[in-house]
């Protein structure tokens, strides 16, 4: 996607105000990411190198000072480049195809320069004046010119953006195109992903910016590559649209086949054609059948386990390689099945898994080598560390170092699996093969080895200690017999929290008198390339290890326990038309809101609440918050709307066997205080401030569920996100957990260790942010509609007057249905400016650290 293949710029993706702008206008419409670049107000001559550069970093600086001028020179653009380089290509390919191979050569060169020791600050500048440079370059070339380089970049329907961007601001091509970033960005993704929903509108009839699908080159949509007749090709396209029509209120048994029939479906839609008839003309039908796949999908949970049959289907026909399908999420891997996804697309799914299947094998086998059975180390029933190849129980300095650089390599690569692992649909598996559990008796931590090793080192020789510790790095004085055991025992241990990212604990004495300071005339080692601060590494840098390892065995009981215990989604029609009769009194269960048990559609324990009131516009915006929660990857009881009694109302399976959150933030777990952070997204999108401690269930399994989202979205359009806002204290309420959380952090409230982490937030942030609007105004639609035809709804007033401001008309004179559409329009807002929203609210009012994190894709 526009970098011409791989990057040498590993260490300066983007500045980060590039970051902050690019994903927060993708998030809003496509065609406001253009403007890229902030003006800078420093100059390539203001940047000094540092004195006393080492020759070969200064022969690195002044070619990358060489290709920066061949960068502005590129400015000229196309025509006077062809004049000063002939060639036969074609002059604007030619001219990108210069563009990209000199930024990534001198990305290449500024990144050696740092390797010999050219400060990294200053490196971080120069850098930031090439990606200025080539957007600028870029953003001299004419729309016709963007698009035909985008297109012979493999771009499909570069017409379709770029058409509503604002005078003066870059044109969306520009960022997709330029070489300074990669090219799997959320952001460039995002930009070919909103050309492809624009040529399905254009297919389905309508139009976009006054083009239609005449104006757009689609000749490469479905690739035919077998025949059928008209009247098959006719008879496959009326069964798809059959089957998801019907797809929603089949029985929960038989969804599964039912998705992976379309799918097969779809497939064979799409790879068809028919004699005598141009491709091009069945654009239309190809499209339709995607997009009701695309809606059928849309509307199933995160971790549904509808798409099994799909998958192995997929799998059977050698769509989807069995290796790689482990390692991703199940709706990513059945992309990969569909043959309308566009193979780049599924090229950066299974690049992604390699990547993933990569490290989890290096974690393997770092796990089996250090502790599996025959490995370096095991432990005795009651916990104590035994080194294998010790002889009489006496290690030798060999068999330590093995142990300590087998230990450092395994938490090394166990971190780098714990940054995605929860991401894949068998996690808690996973993990387990490489967490230690077996072998321990519970994961491994480096302070649990440091722990053991140091017991177990009281017995061990002294000089094979210290040889070992010296093997390792210890500097110290010439005779061994002057240094001290247990600093040896402290410098070995320190080895693997090096390989966990983190500084062992101080609390061990400090280094001998007797060892020698190091020379001042010694020069210290020339840093490497991997020591320049990019935001990846400053991000990683700032995560302990624990949040990583230790703690995430904790994440995955949340993770895992939410899954299990709560109920699991039923047919929403199901639920409809179930009799759930008389039911008997639920009054103890709490709440000012009168409530009910019955017997549900399942089998098991349902609670009603009868909205009396609003006459079911609360209960369906109840069941539109809970829906969100599952969009959002947050666990949640499935809410519906239903009538019992006579009344509509809310109904939703109970929990079994749950308990209410401790009202305490001192007894509440990182884990859980994570949690909070999450379902605070979710609970901000559709404006529900009624999330305290006894609106949060604890599951046997030790997952949090939130509940009773009675008061969703009451005060939309007039709340803040804010820790001052609190509209429930008039009624003496307790204030929403994670309000409590954030004020319990400020003043040391919270047990030891736990803390607030803003980059929790992201994958919900990016979860919601990523549903079409088009989606998220349906999934509102009831909610909307209902609620803007009851005047007892707490938004309707604030909308009401949105709307007489948008149609210019007297607040009396709007319609119903011009409340909905501005409470929709606000939704899609909300929804939108998440990202910017919390970076604000963590970083201005709760002065977090890390709160940037969300600004560059967490």
């Amino acid at each position: 996607m526009g970098s011409g293949g791989s990057q040498t710029h590993a260490l300066y993706t983007t500045a980060p105000t590039v970051h902050e702008e690019v994903t927060s206008e993708l998030g809003l419409d496509v065609d406001q990411v253009v403007d890229l670049v902030q003006e800078q107000e420093a100059q390539p001559s203001e940047v000094e190198p540092a004195e006393g550069l080492g020759e070969a970093a200064a022969e690195h600086l002044e070619k990358f000072h060489q290709l920066f001028d061949e960068i502005k020179a590129l400015q000229e653009g196309p025509d006077h480049f062809a004049m000063i380089e002939s060639s036969d290509e074609d002059p604007e390919l030619d001219w990108y195809k210069k563009l990209q191979h000199t930024t990534n050569l001198a990305s290449h060169h500024l990144i050696n320069a740092v390797g010999q020791g050219f400060p990294g600050d200053q490196a971080e500048e120069l850098n930031d004046l090439k990606g200025k440079a080539t957007a600028e370059a870029l953003a001299g070339l004419s729309d016709q010119q963007l698009q035909k380089i985008a297109k012979g970049q493999g771009f499909l329907y570069p017409e379709l953006v770029g058409i509503n961007h604002a005078p003066g601001a870059n044109h969306a091509l520009v960022h997709w195109l330029d070489p300074h970033y990669f090219s799997d960005l959320d952001s460039k993704t995002k930009i070919q992903a909103k050309a492809q929903e624009r040529f399905t509108q254009l297919c389905a009839g309508q139009t976009v910016a006054g083009k239609t699908l005449a104006d757009v080159d689609h000749s490469g949509y479905g690739s035919s590559t077998w025949t059928v007749s008209q009247e098959q090709y006719t008879a496959m396209c009326s069964t798809l649209n059959q089957q998801a029509e019907a797809f929603t209120s089949l029985p929960a048994e038989e969804r599964a086949q039912s998705l992976a029939q379309m799918i097969d479906a779809e497939n064979k839609i799409f790879t068809a054609k028919i004699p005598w008839i141009q491709s091009e003309s069945l654009s239309g039908s190809k499209a339709e059948a995607t997009v009701k796949v695309d809606e059928v999908l849309a509307g199933l949970p995160p971790n549904t386990p509808d798409v099994k049959i799909a998958l192995e289907a997929a799998q059977k026909q050698g769509h989807i390689p069995a290796v790689q399908r482990q390692f991703l999420a199940d709706m990513a891997a059945l992309q990969l099945a569909r043959a309308s996804v566009p193979q780049s697309e599924k090229d950066e799914l299974l690049k992604v898994a390699d990547h993933r299947f990569a490290q989890f094998t290096v974690a393997k086998h770092w796990h089996d080598t250090l502790m599996a059975p025959g490995g370096l180390i095991s432990f005795t029933d009651d916990g104590k560390l035994a080194v294998s190849s010790a002889e009489g129980g006496k290690a030798s300095a060999d068999d330590i170092v093995n142990v300590a650089q087998a230990a450092q390599k395994y938490f090394a690569a166990q971190k780098d699996v714990s940054e995605w692992i929860l991401q894949t649909s068998d996690a808690p598996n996973m993990y387990k093969q490489i967490s230690g559990t077996e072998a321990h008796n519970g994961p491994l931590t480096p302070e649990d080895l440091s722990k053991k090793f140091k017991a177990w080192a009281v017995s061990q020789d002294k000089h094979a200690m210290i040889q070992a510790a010296q093997t390792l790095g210890m500097t110290g004085g010439k005779a061994p017999a002057k240094l001290s055991k247990t600093y040896a025992k402290m410098h070995i241990a320190a080895v693997w929290f090096k390989g966990a990212g983190v500084s062992p604990p101080s609390t061990g004495p400090a280094a001998p008198s007797t060892a020698k300071k190091a020379s001042a005339s010694t020069p210290s080692p020339a840093p490497t390339a991997s020591a320049f601060p990019s935001t990846k590494t400053s991000v990683v840098a700032k995560t302990s290890f624990g949040g990583h390892h230790a703690k995430l065995l904790d994440a995955l009981k949340h993770y895992s326990g939410a899954a299990v215990d709560v109920p699991k989604p039923v047919d929403a029609k199901a639920v409809a038309t179930h009799d759930f009769g008389s039911g008997t009194s639920a009054t103890g269960l709490g709440g000012v809101h009168s409530k009910s048990l019955h017997t549900g559609p399942d089998g098991g324990q349902w609670m009603f609440k009868p909205d009396k009131k609003t006459g079911g516009a609360r209960a369906a915006a109840e069941a539109a918050a809970s829906q969100i929660f599952q969009a959002a990857g947050v666990s949640a009881v499935p809410v519906y709307t239903a009538k019992v009694g006579g009344h509509t109302g809310a109904v939703q399976p109970m929990v079994k066997g749950a308990s209410a959150l401790p009202s305490e933030p001192k007894a509440w777990t990182q884990a859980d205080v994570d949690h909070m952070v999450r379902a605070h997204v979710a609970q901000w999108v559709f404006g529900d401030h009624d999330s305290h401690p006894g609106n949060i269930l604890k599951t046997p399994s030790g997952g949090l569920v939130p509940i009773d989202a009675g008061q969703a979205f009451k005060h939309y359009g007039t709340d803040k996100l804010s820790l001052d806002y609190h509209p429930n204290a008039s009624f003496g309420a307790p204030r929403p957990a994670y309000q409590q959380a954030y004020q319990a952090a400020a003043k040391g409230g919270l047990a030891d260790g736990v803390k607030i982490k803003p980059a929790v937030a992201h994958p919900v942030i990016k979860q919601l942010e990523s549903i079409p609007d088009s989606q998220w105004r349906a999934m509102l639609h009831a909610t909307a509609h209902q609620g803007a035809k009851n005047s007892q709804i707490g938004w309707v007033p604030h909308m009401r007057k949105r709307a007489a401001t948008k149609h210019k008309i007297p607040a009396s004179k709007v319609t119903s249905d011009q409340i909905a559409e501005a409470f929709l329009d606000h939704a899609c807002e909300r929804k939108n400016g998440l990202r910017q929203a919390f970076t604000s609210f963590f970083s201005k009012e709760l002065n977090l650290p890390g709160a940037d994190v969300l600004k560059y894709g967490g």
